[in-house]
């Protein structure tokens, strides 16, 4: 192995370069994957509180017309 970086120049140039550019592109693949999934899962997190919060004011719409209706197809009362 030796012979074989020292026979030529750029072998050990590409060999150095190598030795510390691997570890630091395994990192930044590790930190991108890994932020990338964090950032989806919350973008996801947040999607899911929007619409939560979404049919909450929709129910809350809509049982309110309810009441509106009853009230107002309850025949009047009758004075006592």
């Amino acid at each position: 192995m030796k012979t074989w970086l020292s026979a030529r120049r750029w072998r050990i140039v590409l060999a150095g370069i190598l030795v510390v550019a691997a570890p630091l592109i395994a990192l930044a693949s590790y930190v991108y994957i890994d932020l990338a999934h964090h950032l989806e899962r919350l973008a996801l997190e947040r999607k899911r509180d929007h619409v939560e919060h979404v049919v909450y004011v929709i129910g809350d719409k809509i049982k309110t017309t309810i009441a509106i209706g009853r009230a107002l197809m309850l025949p009047p009362r009758q004075a006592v």
